[in-house]
Parts: C-alpha cells; structure tokens; sequence
C-alpha cells in the first residue's frame, strides 16, 4: 500500500474532527499553568477541543474558587482559549454556570413560573396566574448562584443578554453551548395574550377544560392548544433569538433539544449544531432518538451534529474503551458526527488519586487508567468523523414526526419535558413505522409540520438543507394540521411523492376554528393515498433499501462524495461477519477504509445484479466503504483474513511484571496459562495500571502470517512482536495480524491496561476520604451515596485463551 495513497483518502482533520471533551470548572478553581499543562494534555491524546462548564467545588479548596465572571475567571476564560488556539484546538462556553441559566440578576418578575389556575368570579369561574416557582440553578459554583431564568418569557432572555454580552465578547469562543431543557416552568404573564394571538380564542374562557371540566374531546383539545402555544413562545423567544445573540457575537449556536416539551425537530434546527445526548442504558430505539438532533441537521442545511458522549454509561470507572467505541458508532450510525465527551474534570497536580473526579461522567481523565490508550479511540473517532463531516446526507426520505399526537394527550402535565431515554414516544403509532424503517434499511430523517412548510418540489423528490429526498411519508396518526397537509398535497401535485401510511390522520388537532379546519381537512382527505403495504409502496416509488441490514446486527449510514457514497458499517452483534454487501445506490468499484487502524485497500468485488463488496467485521468491529461511479484506481487490495488452518492454543511460561499504576507496584510473577492478575495478591488485586505479559515461542508451523487473538482483556492491550509495536486494541474483541513470524525465538508481549475500579474499591474498603466534593458531592448511577467496598474484584489483565490462527 502507497502511503500517498492512503493519506489521500482520509479528508484533513479539523479541530471538530477530532473528539471533544466537556470540561469542568469545580469552583472555577484554575490556574493558568494548569490549565496551559492540561490542554496539552489533552491535545497529545488526540482531543479537538474543549466545552468549559463551570460548577460547585471542592470541599477545602474554597482559597482557589474563582467567582464566576469575575474578572479573574474572564482572565482564565481568556488564557484557555488562545492556550487552545495555539494547539489547535476551539472552545465552547455556556452562557451560565451549572445547569439551567440563571443566576442573582433574575429577579421574580421574570424568573421560571408555574402555570396556575385559580378560581376567581370571572365568567369561567377561573383565572390564569403565572407563579414565581423558585427554580433556582442547578448545581452552580461560586458566583452562579440565583433564580433560574424563564425560557418562555423574552424580557428573560434579554436580562440574560444583557448580562452577559459584556463577558461573552471578543472571548474567540466557537459556540455557546445551552444544555438540555432542565426547566420545570411552564408559564409566564404574557400567555394568555399570547395565546390568543396564536390561537385565536381566550383562554381564559377555557380554563375548566384544563381541569378536565367538559366533554373530554374539549379539553384535550384546548390542552393541546397550551402545550402547543408554550412550545412556540419557547422557540420564538428563547432558542432563535439566543441563536441570533450568539451570531451578533462572532459565536455558533449548539444547542440540546431534548427535554423542550414542544417539536425537538424545531429546536435541534434552531442550532447551528444540534446536539443529541447519551444517557445511561442504550436500547434498540437509542438510535431512533439521536436522529431528531441528525435529522434536523440533514434537513436544514447543517454540517455538525454533535452528541453528549458517554453520561453515566455504566457505574464510576466500569466503562471501557470499547463500551464507548460501542457507544460512538451507535450514534455514528444515527447521524452523529461530532463526539463531545462527558468528560473531563480539571484536576490540580496536587490533587491526591483520582484527583477531581464528576459525579455523572465517563471519568475521561489522565488520572483514570483509560488514558493511555485513549488516544487510539480517538484517533478512531477523528477518522469516522472525517469521512461522516465529508459530503452530503444522503437519506431516501423524509418521515412526519406527529407531534400533535403527543400533545393531545391529556394526561400530559403543561409544558411536560420529553426526556432523551423516550418513553413518551412509546405509545405514538409512529413509532412502527420508524422501526420497520430502521430495521429493513431504509435511509430517512423525520421532519416537522415547520419544516414541511419550507420544502420544495424537486422532480418527483423534494428538496430542503441542499439535499434532495425521494419522497415524503406520514406514518399512522391520529391528528394532522390541516396547514401540513395543503403543504403536502401541494407537493404532491407538483409532482412529489407522498406516501401516507394505513391508518389515515383521523382530525385535525387542537380546539380553535375546529369545524373550519375540519371542513378543509375532509375535503383534503379524499385525495389521500394511504398504503398498508409500506415497503411495496417504496418499492413502487423507487426507494431501495439496504440489503445489508438482513445480516443480523449490522448497522450503517451512508453519505454522498462527489463520484459516489461512503457507507460506515458496523457489526453490532455477537458474531463474526464475511459477507458480500450490494450496495443499494449503483458503482464501479469500492475501497475499504479501516478508521481503526487508517489502511485502506481496495475491495474484493463480483457482480451479481449489481457490484457486491465483501466485508469482514468482528463483533464491534466497523469499517467504512467508499463507492464510486468510477473504475478502480489501481489500489493495492484489501487484505482479508482467510485462515489457512484451526486456531492453535500459544503455549509457554507467561512472565507478568508490572510497569505502571497504583497504589503500589506488584510483584512480577510466572504463569503456565493467562488468567487475571488479580488473583495473584492482595497488591494485585487493588492495582490499577499497567502490566506486561511476555512469552518467547516458536512458530506452530510454516505459515509466515497468523491472526493472534488474545481472548478476554480487560481492559485495553499493546501488543509488541518481535521488538516491533504491532497494534493497540480496544476492544470489544482484541484480534491483530501478526507477519512475517520467525521459524523459532518469536517474542509476544501483551502491554494490558485495567479499569480503575479495583483502586477506587480499595479506597473506600479502607475510609480513604476521596469523595470531596460540594453540592452532589459523589454518588452512584442510581443517584444515592457512592460506596465502593462491597464491589466485586473486577477481572484485571490478560485472560484469554491466547490463540493463534494461520493464513493464507
């Protein structure tokens, strides 16, 4: 393989192709040394760029808080950045300091509120109040504290504004960065103007029906109209004028739309990066969900799609490298396509072992053991997200996500947040669809009734955000806008193709102009398509899927190039895959492109009734593909695994010495067979490091090449052969190639880096006090007091079996 060749496929990396990381300020407690060794710190390991968020502090350490926007933690802001810039690297910053925005500037006038109703004499017997609710922000540090400010209410926002465009100007921040929807208001004074103007009626006049006084249709009715009015008061006054605020400054927008109780399609696209976010289990569905930040994206002509990475993913120092690597390419698979870690807490040299440590993250800092390999990880994620930031979307369709489906609900509580996990998204019939969608291959991004409003007719297709989409589908629901539906009719007419899913939208949502809109919804009705058979009607409008996903467990999104497609494929199952992949969009020929290791090779080929590529994938393992409509270029093949033989036990006397780590270094030792160190002594057991596993052996037959898999790890393994650094792996499974093996004398040495989970065990068995934090101080995933001493022994080291495989 010519070098060149190799570099000239992979696009240049940027700061955002490289992962992020989020991290936090305890007390803003920093200096500037520190902060200057950390970012180099983290720029060695293969990080792009920094969110700084700054929180509660550290117990003893109230001499080195810094208040927030003071002109000493400006001064620090100021220091990180150009510190950044010089290593190329960019900064996010959020306009508050903890969680929600706020602080002691928000006076009760324009403070979160509660929507009340009230019994008073008016003509309804009711009356509207807007309550002060107390909210106040959540877990601030030293000079954050104060009322939470009202994200419903414009003259909020604009004291927000206010107070902090004189700190956010000329800061040479990237973006401002507005954490998820944590508000629990759900009113403010001006709603009943507001929603008259909107809506078109008093409410005033209705406020029984949202205590369930009336014919239930009623009140379901006018309780979507609340829900709905709230939804856009929120977008219209907060998130696109705050968007608007950051571009006045020079700064992108990113923003976390889940958690709005209106159409997470219409916030992620208020952003100019949308940003999705992982929390705790990972379901099928997970993906299904980080598609509203992608997909909102796609359709608005955005480039950055990033993802909170990695919160509370497994308990405190559990999580492995490749528990995120699986993470990352589930998200990759959902349209994300830049990685903000959660993360990174800075931490003073002095700082005893773990040093400052977060209550909710992945612990990615140099003091956990998963840094010395973390690097490779990145360098994995900066490759896939070079290649997935490159060219275009290329999704087949567009699917309506029915949002008045969820609003009418009338159990729902005014201004209810839809949280990132989506329960809530269960019960909607919409769901099938996306998930039979999902499953059979079919490329597609939802959109929104605002959305639909800005589409173009394009040929049979439509067009939004620079790309075309072969058509439209609304999958079941109950209630449709009668306004989304002329806009899709209309389409229609122009010549695009819209596809309505068996059962057709029933009505038209909310109580305003009811019998107006339904007299033009039913003549609407009538020219309705509706299919039962959803993928034959595809079929019939051209759309086709991708064949691959009928092998179990594999995974992909596909973007265009200008001669052809990138398909990032993954194997998210329990076995290995070689198979013959036809990619569903026409080409010429396919280059294989590991983002692992960086080689690329071209594809071995055959054609059927089109060009099929073959792919081999370990379990975890991904790879990406890149079509073209053009004929081969001359690059040298892949190199697949063809074993020439059955895998082989390697035998011998393993010699185990321990190079780095804590509390102390054991001492080294001899075993006839791999297993986990651990179960050496009690000085093993509570180690957290770094040991080397070595065996000198001769070669078990002629073959030259032979695939060494190294079986159970835990948790991250160098290899070394013959004297030569040979591969660093991850995980999940932990196979290398190894070449060119000698007759006899051949020397393996296996470099196995743990969790630190032993350590942090030790720790609390011994009432080391570590945990000193304020606010939340620490605790576990079930969010009660952290206790470690009744933690099992994790398995540490090199377990395997060991085996060696021949090949051809």
């Amino acid at each position: 393989m010519r070098i060149m060749d190799q570099q000239n496929y992979w696009p240049a990396y940027t700061a955002e192709t490289y992962p992020w990381t989020r991290w936090w300020w305890l007390g803003s407690a920093v200096d500037k040394p520190t902060i200057t060794r950390l970012l180099e710190t983290y720029r060695q390991a293969g990080l792009g760029g920094v969110e700084i968020t700054s929180i509660y502090g550290v117990k003893g350490q109230e001499r080195r808080a810094i208040e927030y926007l003071s002109e000493t933690w400006q001064e620090m802001v100021r220091h990180a950045i150009l510190e950044a810039h010089r290593l190329g690297m960019k900064v996010d910053l959020p306009p508050g300091c903890g969680w929600r925005i706020g602080g002691q500037f928000i006076t009760d006038d324009i403070a979160a509120a509660e929507f009340q109703v009230e019994p008073s004499d008016s003509p309804s017997g009711y009356s509207f109040a807007s309550k002060p609710s107390g909210e106040m922000v959540k877990r601030p540090g030293p000079g954050g504290e104060g009322k939470t400010f009202n994200p419903f209410n414009r003259a909020s926002l604009q004291a927000v504004i206010d107070h902090f465009t004189s700190a956010f100007s000329n800061l040479g921040i990237r973006a401002q960065f507005h954490d998820s929807w944590e508000y629990d208001s759900s009113a403010c004074r001006e709603v009943p103007e507001t929603f008259r103007e909107l809506r078109g009626y008093d409410l005033q006049e209705h406020l029984g029906a949202l205590l369930g006084e009336g014919d239930p249709d009623y009140c379901a009715r006018v309780r979507h109209d609340v829900q709905l009015t709230l939804s856009e008061m929120a977008l219209e006054n907060f998130i696109l004028p705050w968007s608007r605020w950051c571009h006045d400054l020079g700064q992108l927008s990113r923003n976390q739309a889940h958690g709005t109780p209106g159409n997470w399609l219409d916030f992620y696209a208020a952003a100019d990066i949308p940003e999705t976010e992982s929390f705790m289990n990972v379901t099928f569905d997970t993906p299904l969900m980080s598609k509203f930040a992608s997909s909102a994206a796609h359709v608005t002509g955005k480039t950055l799609v990033s993802s909170e990475t990695g919160t509370w993913l497994k308990e405190h120092f559990h999580v492995t490298l490749g528990d995120l690597k699986s993470l990352i390419d589930l998200l990759f698979v959902a349209g994300i396509n830049h990685h903000v870690y959660h993360g990174t807490a800075y931490s003073p040299d002095d700082a005893e072992w773990p040093g400052w440590v977060f209550y909710a993250s992945s612990q990615l800092n140099p003091r956990n053991t998963l840094w010395r390999d973390f690097g490779k990880l990145n360098e994995y994620v900066a490759r896939c997200q070079s290649i997935l930031q490159a060219g275009q979307p290329s999704n087949d369709l567009l699917v309506y996500f029915p949002i008045h489906d969820i609003l009418h609900d009338p159990t729902r509580n005014v201004a209810q947040k839809q949280d990132i996990r989506g329960d809530w998204l269960t019960p909607i019939a919409a769901m099938n669809t996306y998930r039979q969608l999902w499953r059979r291959g079919y490329g597609f991004d939802y959109i929104s009734d605002r959305q639909i409003a800005e589409l173009k007719a394009a040929g049979d297709g439509v067009a939004s955000g620079g790309v075309t989409f072969k058509g439209i589908v609304v999958p079941p629901c109950k209630f449709l806008p009668v306004e989304t539906l002329e806009h899709l009719m209309n389409l229609a007419r122009q010549g695009a193709r819209v596809l309505f899913v068996s059962p057709a939208p029933a009505d038209v949502p909310g109580w305003a102009r009811l019998e107006e809109r339904r007299s033009r919804f039913a003549a609407l009705k009538n020219q309705m398509q509706c299919r039962d058979d959803l993928e034959a009607a595809l079929g019939e409008l051209g759309v086709r899927r991708e064949r691959l996903v009928d092998i179990p467990e594999l995974l992909y999104i596909r973007r265009s190039h200008e001669t052809g497609h990138y398909y990032f494929i993954v194997n998210r199952g329990s076995k290995a895959v070689d198979a013959w992949i036809p990619p569903a969009v026409a080409c010429e020929s396919v280059t294989v492109m590991d983002p692992m290791s960086g080689n690329v090779g071209a594809a071995q080929t055959r054609r059927t009734d089109v060009l099929e590529a073959r792919i081999q994938l370990q379990p975890g393992e991904s790879v990406i593909l890149r079509t073209s409509r053009e004929t081969s270029d001359g690059l040298e093949s892949r190199r697949y695994i063809d074993p020439a033989g059955s895998a082989r036990p390697l035998r011998g006397e393993w010699r185990v010495e321990f190079l780095e780590g804590g509390p102390e270094l054991p001492p080294s030792y001899e075993t006839h067979a791999p297993r986990s160190w651990t179960k050496e002594n009690d000085a093993s057991e509570r180690f957290a490091g770094t040991a080397v596993y070595r065996i000198s052996f001769n070669a078990p037959s002629e073959h030259r090449d032979w695939l060494l898999d190294l079986g159970d790890v835990h948790a991250a393994a160098r290899v070394r052969f013959n004297g030569t650094d040979i591969d660093t792996l991850i995980g999940p499974t932990f196979q290398t190639i190894l070449r060119d093996m000698r007759p006899e004398g051949n020397e393996l040495e296996i470099e196995v880096t743990n969790l630190a989970a032993n350590r942090i065990r030790d720790l609390d068995r011994r009432g080391v006090e570590w945990k000193i934090f304020e606010d939340i101080n620490f605790v576990n995933r079930e969010y009660e007091p952290f206790n470690a001493a009744d933690w099992p022994v994790e398995p540490s080291g090199l377990l395997g079996p060991v085996q060696l495989t021949p090949l051809s």
